[in-house]
């Protein structure tokens, strides 16, 4: 049996847990290079339950660990709720077990057990020999962690394919039907409808052969669309410093684009129940649209107008439901279920807007749990399109977001991996900083607060 010693200053409850923990595990090391690695070691002794993370948390103050070595006792690594956990016993090392390793929570001793840990100065005065077998041992524990949780992950993602195709196909069957039910169509009749103006424009601008000067001229030669831009550009919300009199003279200052989007907006307005609830959703489908705007521009995936018009009527599904909860009170947790955007795709179909638009609309919220590869193929850019413009928006307005693909979307529209900050200052602000006439106050109001 190795007689052990401890370096000047060890504490005595360390002393006494290498003699209760003296069994003769060797670690592969001779009689000299354990001596070495007891002196040099800190020791832990944990009762069964403990974890590991919250123990060494306490001793952070003296260093932190990168290897882990069982002197006695079991110690699990808990790989998943529906995987068995790795089993560590007397002799095996622990590797990367610095205070940030994911792993390192996962930790947990089955039964009273001693670990030795060594930090990385520690490590570094064992002989040269001592340190490359026990990294050795190390790595080949981290190998076998990531394969098992390798295994596990590809487990779970099985899972979420099935859950996700039984998801779509709820969505298919349920929504859809739902949407379609007379119940719906009832309360689809009572919402007034689009001005005829309004969507014979977008019309118009969703046709691939139309021009802008097509567009343009219908602008012009309506007088309900002029009186309506009119009204709208010379009120306080988009607050331009100067009185606008004419369409010409609004398209030269906003842009075609610009023009079209004020009209789109007012059309939406009037169609909405004049309450809080409805001018807070209207105002941020306003912001949401100008920002779609601006990323489908930078990204030049989609058309800038349809996406625009996609996010500013995206929500228009939230008056249906709150007319349906209105007639059905007893039903309103089974109404809540149903997503607006499907509702909202039900009402924009009956209005005649294009398939385009209310398809897009229809489909949303599936990026919200959905990978690309499972979106109908020619909705996926609108998709794209919305999803990273909601996530901006909630990331800028720092409201909680459970947006779990958006790399994977952010590549569908070409784009490099960013964060929202970057994605905002980078990528949209300089945009929308471009088209400032074309943006209502609050949106200005957002630029500049932002600088």
């Amino acid at each position: 049996m190795i007689g052990f010693w401890k370096r000047n200053g060890a504490q005595a409850d360390e002393q006494k847990a290498v003699q209760e923990s003296d069994k003769g595990v060797s670690f592969g090391l001779g009689e000299s290079a354990q001596v070495e690695l007891i002196n040099q070691a800190r020791h832990l002794t944990l009762e069964a339950g403990a974890s590991v993370a919250q123990a060494l948390a306490a001793m952070e103050s003296r260093g932190s660990n990168i290897l882990l070595l069982v002197q006695s006792g079991r110690v699990h690594l808990d790989i998943s709720e529906n995987a068995n956990p790795l089993e560590l016993g007397a002799g095996q090392v622990v590797s990367c077990m610095a205070s940030g390793c994911p792993l390192l929570a996962r930790l947990h001793v089955q039964e009273r057990s001693v670990l030795l840990c060594l930090s990385e100065s520690a490590l570094s005065q064992l002989q040269d020999s001592t340190q490359t077998l026990l990294l050795r041992q190390g790595q080949a524990f981290a190998a076998q962690a990531n394969a098992a949780l390798f295994a596990a992950a590809d487990k779970a993602e099985a899972r979420y394919l099935q859950l996700s195709d039984a998801l779509f196909r709820s969505m298919e069957t349920g929504e859809v039907q739902f949407a379609e039910s007379d119940a719906v169509t009832q309360v689809v009749k009572r919402i007034p409808r689009l001005p005829l103006a309004s969507v014979e424009l977008l019309r118009t601008l969703t046709d691939e052969n139309s021009t802008h000067a097509q567009v343009a001229e219908l602008v012009h030669q309506d007088p309900a669309l002029t009186a309506q831009l009119l009204k709208a550009i010379n009120s306080p919300a988009y607050s331009l410093g100067q009185s606008v009199t004419d369409a010409s003279q609004a398209v030269s200052l906003l842009g075609f684009e610009g023009v079209y989007q004020i009209i789109m907006a007012e059309s939406l307005r009037k169609s909405l129940p004049d309450n809080e609830q409805f001018r807070n959703s209207y105002q941020r489908a306003l912001m949401l649209s100008h920002i779609a705007f601006a990323l489908a521009q930078a990204t030049g995936k989609g058309r800038p107008a349809e996406v625009s018009t996609i996010a500013l009527l995206h929500d228009l599904g939230r008056v249906v439901i709150a007319l349906l909860v209105r007639q059905n009170p007893s039903f309103k947790g089974v109404i809540r279920q149903v997503h607006p955007g499907v509702v909202g795709a039900r009402l924009l179909k009956d209005w005649q807007l294009p398939e385009a638009v209310w398809r897009a609309i229809e489909v949303q919220h599936y990026p919200e749990f959905a990978m690309p590869a499972r979106l109908p193929q020619d909705q996926l850019i609108p998709a794209a399109l919305m999803y990273i413009s909601g996530w901006v928006l909630d990331g800028m307005q720092k409201r909680e977001t459970t947006a779990l693909f958006v790399r994977e979307y952010q590549r569908v529209l070409g784009m490099k991996p960013v964060d929202v900050d970057t994605c905002w200052e980078q990528i949209l602000k300089p945009r929308l900083k471009q088209r400032r006439n074309a943006l209502p106050v609050v949106l200005k109001n957002w630029l500049e607060q932002s600088d």
